[in-house]
């Protein structure tokens, strides 16, 4: 079944509905946890009245489409339509608002017509106006015109039995002295009647309603009765239509009976402001409380001496101090306790764990037309940055680096920069010094390292400085920022070095492919590398040089690799590190430097991974 499409005229009667289902007083906000709830509810109530014509949310589609232009962020305003209405529409022109104020006022006149007696009794006037009104010789106040309309409407309807005004007076004058027949119904006295018809199509709906007068005690009148559906002349058919108000109208004021919703309302404005006033109750008593302290200070301090209570303030601001500095010695003993409670193990592990994940992360560098293998000799002297490299890892010197790289043994792509990449992170990254903006040291930095030197002596400065670059380097924006920028920099200059051992074709393509593994492993270098800084140890890169002995304890290879007879390094992949224990001292920013000499042993290595 296809969708109704919704016309203008459908738009004008959606929202003429919509306001008068949300007219009376506003008891919700925007705040209400029920927002959503209500709009449902709205929504299903005006689907409804519509008689299913549109589901509901294709009525919320359509108001939607209706309300979000104008609005910055309608999302969040959208709700308001479905608390104040239509008004809540930017875009609705003059002309259909005008159609949905006419609308509505049909509505209104359509739904007063269907309403409970009790509740259209509501609008019939105090007794005293009627008996004015019953009696205009003896009253000095003229006649209202809405009355002389309703005698007008009522001359015509009596015209139509084919009977003149005169016959109708007689009529009405003789029929106040005898009794009424069962089939013959009297006319009713002017101020007494009103058609349901007609008081639904006059120009101003409010004057005549409030014009119209109720008939006085049956002790005055003619007996008005009901015709019966039996009834089959044409002239009671006509009068048919016009149904007395209220019959049984005396001067007693009128008892109607509120509506379910009304009271449901009157419910929720009880408890809400009950809430209200429980709520201003305990402030009172709070402030009733504080007056009392306050009282009870004044009566207690009134009688001490001045001087006697100068040294009060003066004891008790002293406490407060001292207070506060016991607060800041207990929230900065955690960070000395770091590394007595915990040792060294945090550290060393979290390094030597980066440093086999970054291992794993070398293997997964792939290229194309990996099985040609090249010629070492070839590649050098094409950029500044690859004879760099080349020389490291064949250790060779740069300006007589031709001899000893074209006695190198030919690799494949994949090899070679595998291999580069090892060489960038030996000398860029772990013999380089660390260069970091976060941690620069400014004069006024060192002149708070001087001072908890004095005062503390150097152990503890060299403890808080440690805890210091621990907290720093913990930091979320320190591993989100700082080292993918430091990280992106390595990158950048690695695949310019490698940029000549591709095809211009396929330059940009393999570029933008070594990007991603490229940065995962300058990123696990650069974490390394920071956990340097706070590190116990004293640390030496390990980078085996090519054609150099393989060193079980320093080195390590791929399980698939086999050892040739002469045990000798074809090619280094990626640097180790040893570390040595060091004293006591505060964070340097200094490369990897060479070990605390042959005769030290150190504590743990990360192997090397080399090709043999």
């Amino acid at each position: 079944m296809a969708t109704p499409m919704m016309s203008n005229p459908d738009l004008v009667e959606i929202l003429a509905h919509l306001d008068y289902i949300v007219a009376g007083p506003k008891t919700r906000s925007l705040q209400d946890s029920n927002t959503e709830e209500q709009m449902d509810k709205i929504l299903v109530e005006l689907s409804d009245i519509l008689l299913n014509r549109y589901s509901k949310e294709q009525l919320r589609e359509r108001l939607w489409q209706e309300f979000r232009h104008g609005y910055t962020y309608p999302e969040y305003n959208f709700p308001l339509l479905f608390l104040h209405g239509s008004c809540e529409v930017k875009t609705i022109d003059s002309e259909t608002t005008s159609l949905i104020k006419e609308r509505l006022r049909k509505i209104h006149l359509h739904m007063a017509k269907h309403m409970p007696r009790s509740r259209r009794s509501k609008s019939i006037p105090p007794a005293s106006m009627v008996m004015s009104r019953r009696n205009p010789r003896n009253s000095s106040t003229p006649a209202q015109p809405s009355k002389r309309s309703n005698a007008g409407n009522l001359s015509k309807i009596v015209n139509k039995t084919n009977t003149s005004r005169k016959k109708k007076s007689s009529s009405k004058a003789g029929n106040r002295d005898k009794p009424v027949s069962r089939y013959h119904t009297t006319q009713p006295s002017d101020s007494s009647i009103k058609t349901s018809e007609n008081s639904f199509h006059l120009s101003n709906a409010s004057s005549s309603t409030k014009n119209v007068a109720t008939p006085g005690p049956l002790s005055n009148r003619a007996p008005v009765r009901r015709l019966t559906p039996t009834s089959s002349s044409p002239e009671i058919n006509e009068i048919n239509t016009i149904a007395p108000r209220n019959a049984r109208a005396t001067n007693s004021p009128c008892i109607t009976t509120s509506s379910p919703e009304s009271s449901a309302q009157l419910v929720f404005e009880l408890t809400h402001y009950k809430k209200r006033w429980e709520e201003a109750e305990q402030e009172c008593n709070k402030l009733k409380k504080e007056m009392r302290q306050m009282e009870s200070f004044y009566t207690l301090t009134k009688g001490i001496p001045e001087n006697m209570f100068k040294e009060l303030r003066h004891k008790t601001r002293q406490n407060i101090n001292l207070r506060k500095r016991l607060d800041d010695r207990l929230d900065l003993e955690p960070h000395f306790s770091i590394r007595t409670a915990l040792g060294e193990t945090p550290t060393t592990q979290r390094l030597c764990s980066s440093f086999q994940h970054m291992k794993v992360q070398l293997a997964s560098i792939l290229v194309t037309n990996d099985t040609e293998k090249l010629l070492i000799d070839s590649l050098y002297g094409i950029s500044a940055n690859l004879d760099a490299l080349l020389c490291i890892i064949f250790d060779a010197d740069i300006q007589k680096g031709t001899e000893k790289l074209s006695n190198a043994s030919p690799v494949t792509l994949c090899e070679l920069i595998q291999a580069l990449t090892g060489a960038a992170i030996h000398r860029w990254v772990f013999e380089k010094g660390y260069r970091s903006n976060t941690m620069t040291i400014t004069p006024l930095l060192q002149r708070y390292r001087d001072l908890i030197r004095n005062l503390a002596g150097h152990e503890t400065l060299c403890d808080l400085d440690t805890t210091a670059h621990q907290s720093l380097i913990r930091e979320k924006d320190f591993n989100e920022v700082i080292i993918p920028r430091m990280t992106s920099e390595y990158t950048t200059l690695l695949l310019d070095a490698l940029q000549p051992l591709f095809s211009k074709s396929l330059q940009s393509k393999t570029r933008e492919g070594l990007k991603s593994p490229l940065d995962c492993i300058f990123g696990l270098a650069m974490q390394i590398r920071s956990l340097s800084l706070v590190g116990t140890e004293e640390y030496e890169s390990v980078w085996p040089s090519s054609g150099s002995l393989f060193d079980n304890n320093e080195m390590e290879t791929e399980q698939s690799e086999s050892n040739n007879a002469a045990n000798l390094v074809r090619l280094p992949l990626l640097p180790g590190i040893r570390a040595y224990s060091k004293q006591k001292a505060m964070v340097g920013y200094h490369g990897f430097g060479n070990g605390e000499g042959p005769n030290k042993t150190p504590k743990y290595v990360c192997k090397a991974l080399v090709l043999i």
